[in-house]
């Protein structure tokens, strides 16, 4: 029975190629460009709520329905997202230690 060949950095697939010499990244690129597309829409609805918020521009969509499932969609892509990459990070038990001891040091803070 024949050995696979080590997997070297010409051969390891485009998500997985080495991006620093000696380093090797096991992202998955759907998730990374989600976030970047809600990254991107966040900046743009706050510089969108600074136009018609300070610079008084009037924008007659931005302050009804449109506005607000544009406001809704990016908090439920990133809640989604946070969701799916912390069910992917490994033990649960790890995630809900964390998330408690971080709960309990901003629990004095109102």
């Amino acid at each position: 029975m024949q050995s696979r060949p080590a997997c070297t950095p010409a051969r390891r697939p485009a998500h997985k190629q080495a991006h620093l010499p000696g380093r090797v990244t096991d992202r998955l690129t759907m998730l990374d460009s989600l976030r970047g597309a809600a990254l991107v829409s966040m900046i743009l609805y706050h510089g969108t709520w600074d136009l018609v918020y300070m610079a008084g521009v009037r924008i007659s969509w931005y302050d009804r329905l449109p506005g607000y499932l544009w406001q809704q969609s990016i908090c439920m892509t990133f809640i989604l997202l946070s969701g799916y990459c912390a069910a992917l990070s490994g033990d649960p038990r790890r995630l809900l230690r964390r998330g408690l001891s971080l709960a309990l040091l901003l629990l004095p803070i109102r």
